[in-house]
């Protein structure tokens, strides 16, 4: 493990004030980020900044900004609650209420789309709610600048407005601005500007692609700047977009539809139409073009696809214990689970129990008695009030003998913990209140008894971390650690240049080597990210770039170390995991059939891939 700068216990706590409230400390594990002009902590129902140079922002009256921002009431826009005093009562940064919600950014996936039921009518109201949140600032005299992408969370169709304190407002002028976002053609920041803005913003949330990516002939790849400057955009007949682009020109409202056609390709600001407006401009035949996909130079291999087992509903998530979550072909019923590796259907694990599993408050993971289901308790109970911890039991399939589902739960393993997880067959606790917040718990078969026990405990600050399907990353005051599960332990590793980006996705493909979407900091571009661990440090460092128009990540890999990724034009990459430096080493596949839809996933009996209501084996041949 690198434990440069990784003494999480050494932190004194920041005692801040709050006006007619008291006295608040804030601690490391309160700690969710750092950004270019504060800190920021999360406690109880409140989110603290902190600003690095307090003294420069009383200078330019950020007392006198604030109170006008805390004028704006709306229930999207999370705007400054009242200001932070130090011991001198000096202003030294402001608080608001703990937003809750998934980062915008997800709603432009299909690959977080498709398994929570979030489809074009609830794009169509997130984006309305959007609008309205904008119309209410605009009104309260805001400009909101930099209102890209990762200023948004998403509660359901709810947008949450972050960032409010960056907004223009009366003699407060803004400066910084996402160039992914930035109108190109004004020199000012206006509500017009906000408008564009807005439009690139709730595009990507309709149609799963920012509207001057795509290829397009008469420009590089990644030349965003120069694509706008042109007004060349999706809308150009002539621009390829990968099979993920979801098709906007059918499913969108006619009105909607047009004025991002007239933003995007002809250069209109204005004030975007209602979601539910009439069409006033009729509909131009680019927007009924087919998407079309890029190709490249393949291998002459084939794939080869086997039905493993067919359901009775749509696979909504594979998890790493190789158990199939499905739903209803309706979307609306309840959860059921199948055994992929034992081919058989589990009933006895309840639909609110199947929904803990994605909520992270129950795990499932396989041991000697079998699959375990594990769950925190929180009830109390009699003999001991206060109790609360892990707990679970053996879980039998359809076709087991009696003894096996009269199993009772395993004895209470005391925990603190918020949140269970797992990496592989391994089960973890998080606790967002210890500096060591990421413990690994065995669960071993003593007889007829399942015990759990504490195997080991890392360094990890679950409030700023980011946790993804086969590793994890946090964040300790700026610098950026990968959490990579290895062998029977786990690294902690500095990768220092990733402060330059904000993950997205990442995939751990060997211990030594790492897959990432990214968005860039300075410039709001999607990049893949190649890391690779080395140097004398033994740091993460990135060693390949690359713009792309992809947002999720659609990796597998097998126990021999053999690994798949679909492509976002449908090929498919195959490399060795030990070799996968960039691109350039693995073998592409052409014509497999496969989409970004078709989520690949590792079993002990090979590769597979997940699509509607079927999970099936692929292999290749020459």
């Amino acid at each position: 493990m690198n434990t440069v700068s990784l003494n999480l216990s050494a932190q004194s706590p920041q005692r801040v004030f709050l006006p007619g409230k008291g006295e608040v400390a804030l601690t490391q594990t309160d700690y969710l980020a750092t950004g270019g002009e504060g800190v920021v902590y999360a406690k109880g129902s409140y989110v603290y900044k902190l600003y690095l140079d307090p003294a420069g922002a009383r200078a330019r009256g950020i007392e006198d900004k604030l109170k006008l921002l805390q004028a704006i009431r709306h229930p999207h826009i999370v705007a400054p609650t009242d200001v932070l005093l130090n011991p001198q009562h000096e202003v030294v940064g402001f608080y608001m209420p703990q937003a809750s919600g998934v980062p915008l950014v997800k709603t432009f996936t299909n690959a977080w789309r498709d398994p929570n039921n979030f489809g074009i009518r609830e794009s169509l109201a997130l984006v309305e709610n959007m609008r309205l949140a904008v119309v209410e600032a605009h009104q309260a005299g805001a400009v909101l600048v930099d209102a890209n992408e990762m200023n948004y969370l998403a509660d359901g169709t709810a947008p949450r407005l972050l960032d409010v304190d960056s907004w223009q407002i009366g003699a407060f002028k803004a400066s910084a601005i996402m160039p992914s976002i930035r109108d190109v053609h004004s020199a000012d920041f206006t509500p017009l500007t906000d408008w564009f803005s807005w439009a690139v913003v709730s595009f990507q949330v309709l149609a799963g692609i920012h509207p001057y990516k795509g290829v397009h002939p008469d420009f590089k790849r990644g030349d965003l700047q120069a694509r706008m400057l042109a007004n060349a955009s999706v809308f150009d007949p002539r621009v390829s977009v990968n099979a993920g682009v979801r098709d906007y020109a059918t499913c969108l409202p006619g009105a909607l539809l047009d004025w991002y056609r007239d933003v995007f390709q002809h250069g209109l600001r204005s004030a975007p139409p209602g979601v539910h407006a009439a069409r006033v401009v009729a509909l131009s035949p680019t927007s009924k073009r087919a998407m079309r996909t890029a190709t490249s130079q393949t291998t002459h291999q084939t794939v080869i696809h086997d039905v493993l087992v067919h359901l009775d509903g749509d696979v909504v998530e594979v998890l790493r214990c190789g158990v199939a979550l499905w739903r209803e072909r309706s979307g609306a019923g309840s959860l059921h689970a199948f055994d992929l590796q034992r081919k058989q259907n589990l009933p006895c694990l309840t639909p609110p129990q199947l929904e803990a599993l994605r909520e992270g408050t129950a795990a499932l993971v396989r041991c000697a008695g079998g699959l375990f289901y594990a769950f925190l308790n929180t009830r109390p109970n009699t003999t001991h009030p206060q109790s609360s911890g892990i707990t679970g039991h053996l879980v039998p399939a359809e076709r087991d003998p009696a003894p096996l589902a009269a199993t009772q739960d395993a004895k209470l393993l005391p925990s603190l913990a918020q949140r269970l997880l797992t990496f592989g067959n391994r089960l973890f606790a998080v606790n967002a209140h210890s500096d060591r917040g990421l413990t690994e718990i065995a669960v071993d078969q003593m007889g007829a008894h399942t015990v759990l026990s504490v195997r080991a405990s890392w360094p990890f600050l679950a409030q700023a971390s980011t946790v993804f399907a086969t590793m994890a990353m946090f964040d300790a005051l700026g610098t950026p650690f990968l959490v990579l599960p290895a062998g029977d332990s786990v690294r902690i590793d500095k990768a220092s240049a990733l402060a330059a980006y904000r993950l997205v996705d990442a995939f751990m493909v060997s211990p030594d080597h790492v897959l990432a979407l990214a968005y860039g900091r300075k410039d709001g571009q999607i990049y893949r990210l190649t890391l690779t661990r080395g140097g004398a440090q033994q740091c993460f460092e990135i060693t390949a770039t690359e713009p792309t128009d992809e947002l999720a990540l659609n990796v597998a890999v097998n126990e021999q170390g053999i690994g798949v990724e679909v492509l976002a034009n449908g090929e498919l990459a195959v490399f060795s995991a030990k070799q996968i430096a960039s691109r350039g080493n693995s073998k592409r596949v052409g014509n497999t059939g496969l989409t970004q839809e078709h989520r690949v996933f590792a079993l002990p009996a090979g590769l597979h891939y997940a699509y509607g209501q079927e999970v099936v084996r692929i292999s290749m041949r020459a």
